[in-house]
Protein backbone atom coordinates (compact mmCIF):
# COMPACT_ATOMS: atom_id res chain seq x y z
CA UNK A 1 0.00 0.00 0.00
CA UNK A 2 2.62 2.43 0.76
CA UNK A 3 4.00 1.41 -2.45
CA UNK A 4 0.90 3.32 -4.68
CA UNK A 5 1.48 5.94 -2.08
CA UNK A 6 4.95 6.61 -3.60
CA UNK A 7 3.80 6.17 -6.93
CA UNK A 8 0.82 8.96 -6.72
CA UNK A 9 2.70 11.34 -5.01
CA UNK A 10 6.24 10.94 -7.17
CA UNK A 11 3.93 11.38 -10.35
CA UNK A 12 2.73 14.73 -9.06
CA UNK A 13 5.67 16.20 -8.50
CA UNK A 14 8.68 14.38 -10.10
CA UNK A 15 7.31 16.10 -13.40
CA UNK A 16 7.49 19.42 -12.33
CA UNK A 17 11.61 20.15 -13.02
CA UNK A 18 11.10 17.93 -16.46
CA UNK A 19 8.92 20.27 -18.04
CA UNK A 20 10.71 22.74 -19.69
CA UNK A 21 12.73 20.06 -21.56
CA UNK A 22 9.83 18.27 -22.65
CA UNK A 23 8.26 21.54 -24.15
CA UNK A 24 11.74 22.07 -25.89
CA UNK A 25 11.60 18.81 -27.26
CA UNK A 26 8.06 17.55 -28.38
CA UNK A 27 7.23 21.89 -29.03
CA UNK A 28 3.65 23.10 -28.00
CA UNK A 29 5.01 25.44 -25.04
CA UNK A 30 2.07 27.05 -24.63
CA UNK A 31 0.36 23.81 -23.84
CA UNK A 32 3.07 22.85 -21.62
CA UNK A 33 0.37 23.46 -18.57
CA UNK A 34 -1.65 21.04 -19.45
CA UNK A 35 0.77 18.40 -18.92
CA UNK A 36 -0.10 18.83 -14.74
CA UNK A 37 -3.66 20.09 -15.47
CA UNK A 38 -4.78 17.05 -17.46
CA UNK A 39 -3.43 14.90 -14.24
CA UNK A 40 -5.09 16.82 -11.80
CA UNK A 41 -8.03 17.24 -13.63
CA UNK A 42 -8.98 13.89 -14.28
CA UNK A 43 -7.79 12.63 -11.09
CA UNK A 44 -9.92 15.71 -9.18
CA UNK A 45 -12.98 14.60 -11.44
CA UNK A 46 -12.96 10.88 -10.53
CA UNK A 47 -11.76 10.85 -6.98
CA UNK A 48 -15.37 10.59 -5.59
CA UNK A 49 -16.18 7.68 -7.76
CA UNK A 50 -13.25 5.19 -6.12
CA UNK A 51 -14.96 4.78 -2.50
CA UNK A 52 -18.50 4.12 -3.91
CA UNK A 53 -16.89 1.56 -6.29
CA UNK A 54 -14.84 0.22 -4.18
CA UNK A 55 -17.95 -0.60 -1.54
CA UNK A 56 -19.58 -2.20 -4.86
CA UNK A 57 -16.98 -3.89 -6.66
CA UNK A 58 -14.71 -4.41 -3.65
CA UNK A 59 -11.22 -2.74 -2.48
CA UNK A 60 -8.60 -5.09 -4.06
CA UNK A 61 -10.15 -5.26 -7.74
CA UNK A 62 -10.36 -0.84 -7.82
CA UNK A 63 -6.97 -0.88 -6.73
CA UNK A 64 -5.48 -2.91 -8.98
CA UNK A 65 -7.36 -1.63 -11.10
CA UNK A 66 -6.36 2.03 -10.13
CA UNK A 67 -2.55 1.10 -10.02
CA UNK A 68 -2.78 -0.83 -13.58
CA UNK A 69 -4.08 2.04 -15.66
CA UNK A 70 -2.19 4.59 -13.82
CA UNK A 71 1.10 2.63 -15.13
CA UNK A 72 -0.45 1.99 -18.60
CA UNK A 73 -0.82 5.86 -18.66
CA UNK A 74 2.93 6.48 -17.95
CA UNK A 75 4.02 3.79 -19.94
CA UNK A 76 2.04 5.90 -23.04
CA UNK A 77 3.67 9.24 -21.34
CA UNK A 78 7.34 7.95 -21.74
CA UNK A 79 6.79 7.07 -25.43
CA UNK A 80 4.72 10.45 -26.12
CA UNK A 81 5.63 11.28 -29.76
CA UNK A 82 4.04 14.82 -29.10
CA UNK A 83 2.74 17.29 -26.31
CA UNK A 84 -1.07 16.42 -27.37
CA UNK A 85 -0.42 12.64 -26.79
CA UNK A 86 1.87 13.56 -23.87
CA UNK A 87 -1.73 15.32 -22.31
CA UNK A 88 -3.75 12.90 -23.22
CA UNK A 89 -1.60 9.95 -21.90
CA UNK A 90 -1.45 12.22 -18.56
CA UNK A 91 -5.04 12.48 -18.58
CA UNK A 92 -5.31 8.37 -18.33
CA UNK A 93 -2.85 8.45 -15.52
CA UNK A 94 -4.49 10.59 -13.62
CA UNK A 95 -7.89 8.35 -13.54
CA UNK A 96 -5.48 5.75 -12.11
CA UNK A 97 -3.83 8.00 -10.25
CA UNK A 98 -7.15 9.10 -8.86
CA UNK A 99 -8.01 6.06 -6.83
CA UNK A 100 -4.35 5.45 -5.03
CA UNK A 101 -4.06 7.19 -2.13
CA UNK A 102 -7.74 7.57 -1.63
CA UNK A 103 -8.00 3.51 -1.70
CA UNK A 104 -4.90 2.80 0.20
CA UNK A 105 -6.72 5.20 3.47
CA UNK A 106 -9.92 3.25 3.01
CA UNK A 107 -8.11 0.02 3.19
CA UNK A 108 -5.77 0.55 5.82
CA UNK A 109 -9.34 1.48 7.81
CA UNK A 110 -10.19 -2.15 6.77
CA UNK A 111 -7.36 -3.84 7.79
CA UNK A 112 -5.91 -2.07 10.79
CA UNK A 113 -7.10 -1.95 14.21
CA UNK A 114 -8.89 1.44 15.19
CA UNK A 115 -6.35 2.11 17.63
CA UNK A 116 -3.64 2.16 15.30
CA UNK A 117 -5.21 3.72 12.67
CA UNK A 118 -3.83 6.95 12.96
CA UNK A 119 -0.40 6.12 13.30
CA UNK A 120 -0.31 3.81 10.47
CA UNK A 121 -1.75 6.72 8.18
CA UNK A 122 0.41 8.89 9.20
CA UNK A 123 2.93 6.55 8.39
CA UNK A 124 1.35 6.50 5.03
CA UNK A 125 1.32 10.57 5.40
CA UNK A 126 5.17 10.36 5.88
CA UNK A 127 5.87 8.26 2.54
CA UNK A 128 3.57 10.85 0.55
CA UNK A 129 5.08 14.06 2.06
CA UNK A 130 8.60 12.29 1.58
CA UNK A 131 7.95 11.13 -2.43
CA UNK A 132 6.84 14.62 -3.02
CA UNK A 133 9.98 16.69 -1.76
CA UNK A 134 12.53 13.70 -3.84
CA UNK A 135 10.12 13.95 -6.81
CA UNK A 136 11.31 17.17 -8.27
CA UNK A 137 15.13 16.12 -7.62
CA UNK A 138 14.75 12.76 -9.11
CA UNK A 139 13.08 14.06 -12.02
CA UNK A 140 15.95 16.70 -12.45
CA UNK A 141 18.52 14.44 -12.10
CA UNK A 142 16.88 12.06 -15.07
CA UNK A 143 16.23 15.19 -17.50
CA UNK A 144 19.99 16.15 -16.81
CA UNK A 145 21.99 13.10 -17.45
CA UNK A 146 18.77 10.83 -18.81
CA UNK A 147 16.08 11.61 -20.53
CA UNK A 148 13.28 13.42 -19.72
CA UNK A 149 10.76 10.51 -20.28
CA UNK A 150 12.52 8.46 -16.77
CA UNK A 151 10.35 10.84 -14.97
CA UNK A 152 7.36 8.30 -16.54
CA UNK A 153 9.48 5.06 -16.82
CA UNK A 154 10.39 5.14 -12.98
CA UNK A 155 6.70 4.39 -12.47
CA UNK A 156 6.52 0.82 -14.54
CA UNK A 157 8.72 -0.97 -12.08
CA UNK A 158 7.22 0.60 -8.69
CA UNK A 159 4.12 -0.10 -10.42
CA UNK A 160 4.41 -3.62 -11.23
CA UNK A 161 6.14 -4.72 -8.14
CA UNK A 162 3.31 -2.69 -6.31
CA UNK A 163 0.80 -5.15 -8.23
CA UNK A 164 2.98 -8.19 -7.49
CA UNK A 165 2.37 -7.60 -4.01
CA UNK A 166 -0.95 -6.30 -3.64
CA UNK A 167 -1.96 -9.82 -5.62
CA UNK A 168 0.33 -11.87 -3.78
CA UNK A 169 -0.06 -10.42 0.13
CA UNK A 170 -3.45 -8.50 0.51
CA UNK A 171 -6.30 -10.79 1.02
CA UNK A 172 -9.71 -8.93 1.34
CA UNK A 173 -12.67 -10.68 1.59
CA UNK A 174 -14.99 -10.30 -1.82
CA UNK A 175 -18.03 -8.77 -1.99
CA UNK A 176 -21.19 -10.78 -3.13
CA UNK A 177 -22.95 -11.02 -5.45
CA UNK A 178 -22.70 -10.97 -9.62
CA UNK A 179 -20.96 -8.59 -11.91
CA UNK A 180 -24.47 -7.56 -13.43
CA UNK A 181 -25.93 -6.97 -9.50
CA UNK A 182 -23.20 -4.64 -8.85
CA UNK A 183 -23.27 -2.69 -12.01
CA UNK A 184 -26.89 -2.14 -11.01
CA UNK A 185 -25.87 -0.62 -7.99
CA UNK A 186 -23.50 2.22 -9.17
CA UNK A 187 -24.99 5.32 -9.38
CA UNK A 188 -24.06 6.08 -12.94
CA UNK A 189 -25.67 9.56 -13.53
CA UNK A 190 -24.68 10.81 -9.99
CA UNK A 191 -20.95 9.87 -11.23
CA UNK A 192 -21.47 11.10 -14.44
CA UNK A 193 -22.55 15.00 -12.71
CA UNK A 194 -19.65 14.13 -10.32
CA UNK A 195 -17.12 14.18 -13.07
CA UNK A 196 -19.05 17.04 -15.39
CA UNK A 197 -19.53 19.37 -12.86
CA UNK A 198 -15.66 19.23 -12.07
CA UNK A 199 -14.73 19.03 -15.25
CA UNK A 200 -16.98 22.18 -16.12
CA UNK A 201 -15.59 24.01 -13.24
CA UNK A 202 -11.88 23.64 -13.52
CA UNK A 203 -11.22 23.97 -17.21
CA UNK A 204 -12.55 27.53 -16.33
CA UNK A 205 -9.98 28.23 -13.96
CA UNK A 206 -6.55 26.41 -16.05
CA UNK A 207 -7.84 28.36 -19.24
CA UNK A 208 -8.73 31.93 -17.31
CA UNK A 209 -5.46 34.40 -17.61
CA UNK A 210 -3.61 32.11 -20.10
CA UNK A 211 -5.63 31.03 -22.68
CA UNK A 212 -8.48 33.32 -22.41
CA UNK A 213 -9.26 36.71 -20.72
CA UNK A 214 -11.20 35.90 -17.53
CA UNK A 215 -14.07 37.53 -18.43
CA UNK A 216 -14.32 35.79 -22.02
CA UNK A 217 -17.94 33.97 -23.01
CA UNK A 218 -15.63 30.61 -22.62
CA UNK A 219 -14.47 31.43 -19.81
CA UNK A 220 -18.11 32.38 -18.04
CA UNK A 221 -20.37 30.44 -19.94
CA UNK A 222 -18.25 27.09 -18.57
CA UNK A 223 -18.19 28.45 -15.00
CA UNK A 224 -22.20 29.53 -15.48
CA UNK A 225 -22.71 25.84 -16.86
CA UNK A 226 -20.49 23.98 -14.22
CA UNK A 227 -22.52 25.70 -11.31
CA UNK A 228 -25.59 24.73 -12.32
CA UNK A 229 -24.44 20.85 -13.03
CA UNK A 230 -22.70 21.73 -9.28
CA UNK A 231 -26.25 22.16 -7.86
CA UNK A 232 -28.08 19.55 -9.87
CA UNK A 233 -25.26 17.42 -8.24
CA UNK A 234 -25.77 18.43 -5.13
CA UNK A 235 -29.20 17.71 -5.14
CA UNK A 236 -28.98 14.60 -6.70
CA UNK A 237 -26.56 13.09 -4.21
CA UNK A 238 -28.42 14.82 -1.19
CA UNK A 239 -31.86 14.14 -2.05
CA UNK A 240 -32.72 12.66 -5.44
CA UNK A 241 -30.20 9.53 -5.67
CA UNK A 242 -32.00 7.21 -2.64
CA UNK A 243 -35.67 9.08 -3.21
CA UNK A 244 -35.85 8.90 -7.19
CA UNK A 245 -32.79 6.24 -8.05
CA UNK A 246 -33.27 3.77 -5.25
CA UNK A 247 -29.39 3.60 -4.88
CA UNK A 248 -26.73 4.83 -2.30
CA UNK A 249 -25.18 7.97 -3.45
CA UNK A 250 -21.41 8.36 -4.46
CA UNK A 251 -21.36 11.19 -1.61
CA UNK A 252 -22.89 11.20 1.41
CA UNK A 253 -24.42 14.46 2.45
CA UNK A 254 -24.51 14.00 5.69
CA UNK A 255 -20.65 14.53 5.93
CA UNK A 256 -21.02 17.96 5.06
CA UNK A 257 -23.59 18.44 8.11
CA UNK A 258 -20.64 17.86 10.69
CA UNK A 259 -18.94 20.88 11.71
CA UNK A 260 -15.56 18.64 11.96
CA UNK A 261 -15.68 16.68 8.49
CA UNK A 262 -16.51 20.19 6.75
CA UNK A 263 -13.26 22.22 8.69
CA UNK A 264 -11.09 18.83 7.57
CA UNK A 265 -12.51 19.47 3.85
CA UNK A 266 -11.53 23.31 4.11
CA UNK A 267 -7.72 22.40 5.38
CA UNK A 268 -6.85 19.77 2.60
CA UNK A 269 -8.49 22.07 -0.05
CA UNK A 270 -6.44 25.40 1.43
CA UNK A 271 -3.15 22.71 1.08
CA UNK A 272 -3.84 21.38 -1.77
CA UNK A 273 -4.64 24.58 -3.78
CA UNK A 274 -1.05 26.27 -2.16
CA UNK A 275 0.78 22.67 -2.30
CA UNK A 276 0.35 21.86 -5.78
CA UNK A 277 0.50 25.07 -7.35
CA UNK A 278 3.89 25.57 -5.45
CA UNK A 279 5.35 22.56 -6.51
CA UNK A 280 4.62 22.35 -10.28
CA UNK A 281 5.17 26.31 -11.61
CA UNK A 282 7.95 27.39 -9.16
CA UNK A 283 10.52 24.95 -10.91
CA UNK A 284 9.19 25.69 -14.17
CA UNK A 285 9.05 29.14 -13.48
CA UNK A 286 12.94 29.59 -12.08
CA UNK A 287 14.34 27.15 -14.98
CA UNK A 288 12.42 29.57 -17.45
CA UNK A 289 13.64 32.92 -15.91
Amino acid sequence: LSLAVLLAALDQTIVATAVPKIASELGGFEQVSWVGTAYLLTSTACQPLYGSFSDIFGRRIMILFAISLFVLGSMGCGFAWSMTALIVFRAVAGVGGAGLLALVMVILTDIVPPQRCGQLQGAVGAIYALASIVGPLIGGLFTDHLTWRWAFHINLPIGAITVLVIVLALHLPAVPGSSRVKLQRVDWLGSLLVIASNVLLLLPTSWGGQDYPWQHPMVVSFYGVGAMMLAVTVWWEGWGCERYGGKRPLIAASLFRQTEIRAIFASVFAMGWVFFGFTYYFPMYYQVS
